[in-house]
């Protein structure tokens, strides 16, 4: 089965590549690059540690995000907190470093000027500010006239279904949850980046109010057809969202399955209805556990590791003394001779 688009990286039936990292566990993830498409995110041997090296975050993590052109990706990252998903987007959005690695945009190192927005989990707009000033922040630093950039964050507004509270602010008193991501994503999009980074951006919404913002995601993303790269831990949001969906796992953070979701879009309710959709989640939590068992496995394996300088019991010992310091004891004696 070939992805809606067209594209099918994985033969015939082409629904799902599993990768398994050596046993060494160093070449973490290395994604074969369409030599035909052109490379819109690329990780190079990325490392993070914050001790020294004593513990690795992230291990020689190597993948490549390719698009045709001017028809982009949603790429959701799915895995349990703490494999590195959030600090994998902020390498990619400028906002931290590895330790070592290399981090390019469109074949380029990234930097200040790179066109990247991103989308928080915590609300990030600037709550003394009405809905439509925060959406045309980004304008009016890039110093497009005033009214010029007021119009463009209306109709930015208008697109994500605020139009009527574009002058109410952008705090917790006059606008709901899922109402201030609305404003958050939508001032990411207002500068028509080419690539767009969400981190758990939905995580503290109810289950309603998180539907309605994977459609609305889903439907923009299929205007603007920029690339998203959209973190999460649950296999229903990865599956009904991406276009692609990459597992990672922890200790150290990489990636060990790569699936294609092969559902057309617009989706809706009715998507989260179908066999496939459902087959799909339960092979991601599956993969996901998997991935949980083999790191609880792991941990369990270092603890049994000795210390340093400490002898595992049954060993034998090559020991050496001096003779002076050696002494005759009486096997009935209680104490030793002083």
């Amino acid at each position: 089965m070939a992805e809606p688009n067209g594209r099918d990286k994985n033969g015939a039936n082409g629904s799902t590549q599993v990768i398994a990292p050596r046993a060494a566990r160093t070449d973490i993830a290395h994604f074969v690059d369409n030599p035909d498409l052109p490379n819109i995110i690329e990780l190079k041997h990325v490392h993070k540690t914050y001790d020294g090296g004593k513990t690795w975050t992230i291990q020689d993590l190597n993948l490549v995000v390719d698009a045709p052109p001017e028809n982009g990706r949603f790429i959701c990252i799915l895995g349990k907190s703490g494999c590195g998903k959030s600090t994998m987007l902020r390498y990619i959005a400028h906002l931290d470093s590895p330790t070592s690695g290399e981090i390019l945009i469109n074949g380029k190192p990234r930097g200040p000027h790179t066109r990247v927005g991103m989308v928080f989990q915590r609300y990030s707009n600037f709550h003394w500010y009405s809905a439509v000033k925060n959406v045309a922040l980004p304008l009016l630093y890039q110093g497009v006239p005033k009214n010029e950039a007021y119009d463009r964050a209306m109709a930015m507004l208008e697109a994500v279904g605020l139009a009527e509270h574009a002058h109410k602010y952008a705090g917790d008193f006059e606008l709901s949850g899922g109402q201030q991501q609305r404003v958050a994503i939508a001032r990411s999009l207002i500068s028509n980046p080419k690539i767009l980074l969400l981190d758990e951006p939905f995580g503290a919404l109810d289950g309603v109010t998180r539907h309605d913002m994977r459609i609305l995601l889903a439907k923009l993303w299929e205007t603007m057809r920029c690339t998203i790269v959209f973190v999460t831990h649950e296999e229903k949001e990865a599956v009904f969202l991406g276009d692609e969906v990459w597992v990672m796992a922890p200790r150290p953070g990489r990636i060990v399955g790569r699936h294609l979701i092969c559902l057309r879009y617009p989706r809706d309710f009715e998507t989260m209805k179908k066999p496939y959709f459902m087959d799909k989640v339960a092979e991601l939590q599956q993969q996901l556990l998997d991935t949980v068992q083999q790191a609880a496995r792991e941990a369990a394996e270092e603890q049994k590791q000795p210390a340093s300088g400490v002898v595992p019991q049954n060993e034998p010992v090559a020991m050496e003394a001096a003779p002076e310091s050696a002494a005759v004891v009486s096997e009935t004696a209680s104490t030793p001779p002083t």
